[in-house]
């Protein structure tokens, strides 16, 4: 082979290892991505639990506070809450029956 022959196979090979590292370096990235996806992930389910239950807690509140300030309006948003709750709790006992 001659030298000219060799100087463009030793450049292709360079080109070839190059391209060899710059894709290790974006599956090593990939990787962490994946990673800290799956991480952020976790997070918002831990969030949208806690938001959940924050809810839960404000509605509770809310149906306390109208039963003991006893306004009319409130006490109405009361009983249907409360009518609500029954409903879920009589759902819930059927649910356990079967």
């Amino acid at each position: 082979m001659n030298k000219a022959g060799q100087i463009v196979i030793a450049n292709i090979n360079e080109k070839v290892s190059q391209l060899e590292d710059k894709l290790e370096k974006l599956i090593h990235e990939r990787d962490e991505l994946l990673s800290e996806n799956m991480l952020l992930k976790q997070s918002q389910l831990r969030y949208e639990v806690e938001v959940k239950e924050w809810e839960k807690k404000y509605d509770t509140l809310k149906l306390a506070k109208s039963f003991v300030d006893g306004e009319s309006n409130d006490s109405s948003e009361a009983k249907k809450k409360v009518a609500r709750i029954v409903r879920e709790i009589d759902k819930c006992i059927a649910l356990l029956n079967r």
